[in-house]
Formats: C-alpha cells, structure tokens, sequence
C-alpha cells in the first residue's frame, strides 16, 4: 500500500512545478495583444488554477484533511502504465502521426484496463477505428489541421 498522504504530496508538488512553467512560458508570449487577448492570456489563467489549486491540495494534505484511503501499489502500477502509454502516444505522434498513435493509444489503454475476451478484443478495435477516424474528419476535413504528421 501507497500512503495516500504521501501520494498526494508528491503528486500535487509536480502539478504546481507544472503550474509554475505554465504561468512562466505564457508571460512570454504575451498577455495582451493589440487591446485584445493574447497568445498567453488563457495558458496564464490555467496556470493560475493549476498552481492555486495544487497549492491547496498540499495544504490540505499537510493538515491531514479528508484523507483519502491508502492506494494499492497494483493500482499505482496502473497509472504508470497508462501514463507510459500517454508518453509513448506523444513520441509517436512524431513518428506515425497524431491519428496512427492515438489508435494506438486507445487499444493500449482499453487492453490495460478492459477484460480480455475476445467480445472486449473486437469491440474495442471497431471503437478505436471508429475514433480514429472521427478525429480525421474534425481535424483534417472540417478543421483543416493536418494530423497525419
């Protein structure tokens, strides 16, 4: 078992590291422009609410307030590996593209948390098609944004 305690500390520690660069790389692009937001107005305010909120969670857990059960070390396994799944989607989105690791990523998820028969196996290839190819349709054809690379 995991303390949740500790869990909580460390996890809201690195959100507030993310806050922090957050605010920090969007004061460089700018928070107005020409009487109007800038390219760094929204990304300051979600770095805002980040660090405020991390903020908050470490206070809380440092006081001990509503404090969750212990995490099962299995689950903890989980969520590293569905975050090692999240950074792989990332390197081969340069690689394959966005839409071919997105696919990718939705059969390593579904297969990490879902069951293994065969009727699961199938239904979740034809949804993450599916899917797939929603995302070309918003992206590419009605967004106009290439995602193949």
């Amino acid at each position: 078992m995991i303390p949740s305690r500790v869990a909580d500390l460390v996890f809201s520690a690195m959100l507030a590291v993310l806050g922090g660069y957050i605010c920090l790389g969007a004061y460089g692009l700018g928070y107005l422009a020409n009487d109007a937001p800038g390219p760094g107005f929204f990304p300051l305010w979600v770095g805002l609410a980040i660090l405020g909120l991390s903020i908050a969670s470490v206070t809380r857990s440092l006081r001990g307030i509503l404090a969750p059960p212990d995490i099962p070390v299995v689950d903890a396994l989980y969520v590293l590996f569905a975050s090692g799944l999240t950074l792989g989607f990332i390197a081969l989105s340069y690689v394959i593209g966005m839409l071919g690791a997105a696919f990718l990523l939705m059969l390593g998820i579904g297969l990490l948390f879902g069951t293994r028969e065969p009727r699961f196996i199938i239904a979740l290839v034809v949804l993450a098609c599916a899917m797939t190819a929603g995302l070309h349709l918003l992206f590419d054809r009605l967004l106009g944004v290439p995602a193949l690379v």
